[in-house]
């Protein structure tokens, strides 16, 4: 993701002369099983101390030289920092949701409100959140994710049996695994397998010790592994846009997810949206996919389409063209 927006503000010639000069915060790697109040205070300790440092760092920066400020986390003094010696910056806030909106960064949503000049929006699912919650549906832009179509890729050939459905990702409830493994047990499918592939997470761990004819593969190299599967299941509960299920079209697997994982699968064109918790949805959709092989080679050759549609270059073309439009639109340019 990075690395193709640093790409393309190469391309787009970006510096002082062109007027687009960007300082971007790659986000703090946070993650927790349980959201109990001393993760939530250990959680604020490092954004602060994070900030902090940050701040120190901007100050050190050339004055009136950048426009742009890209942060995925909540660092209000260094934005202070930045507007003070940036007075026409303006400061982009990528979004990570979480259903409880007063944790979403450890702040309150009107003080995130005034921090941004404007929300990066992953999902549709994203952008009803943040304007359910109160952000300025005109401070959000929303700009999908991407893949690397090159690395994650079709296989030339996959046996035909066991027939295997794929998951990746943290292995865990937030995720839907939970429902997956109870939807698994209620399908017994005969000479099929289920494939999980990722981090086991505690909260899932007593389900899976039950579970049969399932393979935890646990951190592998995807591009490789991924293909050799023939459906892909995300039932996940909270995202803001899964790369999982990014890379899991490109790899051309019909995927079954839900509203909450973000994505960019069509319904009943790239694979099935289900209700997030919903077992028996979970598996109808499934055993559909096992039993129909049109169906399924459908939905796959559309799937690969459809990720073709959603470069990382892509991302950073959009990402770099809303900094140009709203720079432009501040400085009075365009309406």
């Amino acid at each position: 993701m990075l690395a193709a927006l640093a790409g393309v503000l190469a391309w787009r010639g970006a510096g002082p002369a062109a007027g687009l000069v960007v300082f971007v915060v790659a986000g703090l790697c946070l993650e927790a099983l349980v959201v109990s109040p001393a993760v939530v205070r250990k959680r604020r300790a490092v954004w602060a101390d994070f900030d902090e440092r940050l701040a120190r760092a901007v100050s050190r920066l050339p004055p009136a030289q950048y426009s742009v400020f890209h942060t995925w986390e909540f660092t209000p003094k260094a934005v202070e920092k930045f507007r003070s010696a940036n007075p026409d910056g303006l400061v982009f806030r990528d979004v990570v949701i979480n259903r409880e909106k007063e944790y979403w960064s450890g702040t309150s949503i009107d003080v995130e409100d005034r921090y941004a000049d404007f929300f990066l929006s992953p999902s549709s699912f994203s952008t009803r959140c943040l304007v359910a919650w109160g952000i300025d549906a005109k401070k959000v832009i929303e700009i999908p994710f991407g893949v690397d179509s090159a690395r994650f890729r079709p296989a030339f050939s996959v046996p035909a049996q066991p027939f295997r459905f794929a998951f990746s990702g943290g292995v865990s409830r937030r995720k839907g695994v939970d429902t997956l493994l109870r939807a698994w047990e209620a399908l017994a499918l005969p000479d099929a397998e289920l494939h999980l592939y990722g981090r086991v997470r505690e909260d899932v761990k007593g389900q899976l010790a039950a579970a049969r004819s399932v393979v935890c593969h646990g951190h592998v190299y995807l591009p490789a592994e991924l293909p050799m599967n023939h459906v892909f299941v995300f039932p996940s509960t909270l995202e803001g846009s899964a790369k999982s299920v990014y890379e899991a079209l490109a790899c051309a697997l019909p995927v079954i997810t839900t509203e909450e994982s973000g994505s960019v699968v069509r319904d009943g064109v790239d694979g099935f949206i289900v209700p997030s918790c919903d077992v028996d949805a979970l598996v109808d959709k499934m055993r559909r996919l096992y039993d129909d092989t049109a169906l399924r080679a459908r939905m796959a050759a559309s799937a690969r389409a459809r990720a073709m549609e959603f470069t990382w270059d892509r991302y950073a073309r959009a990402v770099v063209s809303a900094y140009s439009a709203c720079i432009l639109m501040k400085r009075g340019r365009i309406t």
